[in-house]
């Protein structure tokens, strides 16, 4: 902070508060704390004049982005959302995001989301000082794809994710949390997974038709009398669909 030098004139630099600065008694001073600062002139025939008070504002340096460390963040359905703290400085700044080095348009806000992975930093201007960040890493991972197939037995899919949620008829069925399932009944089967960065996703529609059809012998099924008047007698040891139909097709 610098007024113009006259010879004969005096010094003297204060602090806002009226507090003198010990031994800052030349035109110039080199403020390195935040606060106000003004000087009062004094001529040599004794005539006195105070400047006006400069503020000085200290920006903090690193400027730490949160998140700091590692952001992990899924392909197509995640964002990540990085803010620069500036020590409480909330006016004068300007702001300029870069992805590897390379500023990205537009993005001139204290906050900045991202879909894309690389290493992210914050250039920070006030007045001639220049700060630059710390960088973050955005990492994009795949989105899971899931696929059901049936195994003999019941429907399954990959064990090698990290939770699991089958669905019959867009319904969650309780319990059914496990990389297999045995359908209970037909319908149209889902199963959502997710993987150890949260990323997850939902596989295709499985149709099941064939629950509860049991493998009967025709011998164990006894319709009588065959042809029949007003009554006829069906056995079996399962449920049956029966239709009867007359000579005509009726």
């Amino acid at each position: 902070l610098s007024v113009p030098t006259v010879g004969s004139n005096t010094y003297q630099w204060y602090q806002t508060g009226g507090t003198p600065i010990a031994g800052q008694t030349n035109s110039s001073y080199t403020a390195s704390a935040a606060g106000g600062y003004y000087v009062t002139v004094t001529s040599a025939a004794g005539c006195s004049a105070t400047s006006v008070t400069t503020t000085v504002t200290v920006l903090s340096t690193p400027v730490p982005v949160t998140p700091a460390g590692p952001v992990d963040i899924c392909f197509g359905i995640g964002s990540a959302t990085l803010t620069v703290n500036t020590g409480g400085v909330t006016s004068g700044i300007g702001f300029q995001w870069q992805l590897g080095g390379v500023n990205i348009t537009g993005a001139t806000s204290p906050t900045y989301a991202t879909t894309g992975g690389g290493t992210y930093t914050c250039v920070l201007t006030l007045g001639a000082c220049t700060v630059v960040s710390n960088a973050v890493i955005v990492n994009v991972h795949p989105t899971p794809t899931p696929a059901i197939y049936f195994t003999g037995t019941s429907l399954a899919t990959a064990n090698s994710y990290s939770t699991y949620q089958w669905f019959v008829n867009t319904v969650a069925i309780p319990g059914a949390t496990n990389y297999s399932y045995v359908a209970a009944a037909n319908g149209s089967y889902r199963v959502r997974v997710s993987d150890g960065y949260g990323c997850a996703n939902y596989s295709p529609a499985f149709n099941v038709y064939n629950v509860g059809v049991a493998q009967v012998s025709a011998e164990a099924v006894k319709i009588y009398p065959n042809p029949a008047g007003n009554t006829v007698h069906i056995e079996s040891p399962v449920a049956l669909k029966s239709v009867i139909s007359g000579i005509e097709g009726k």
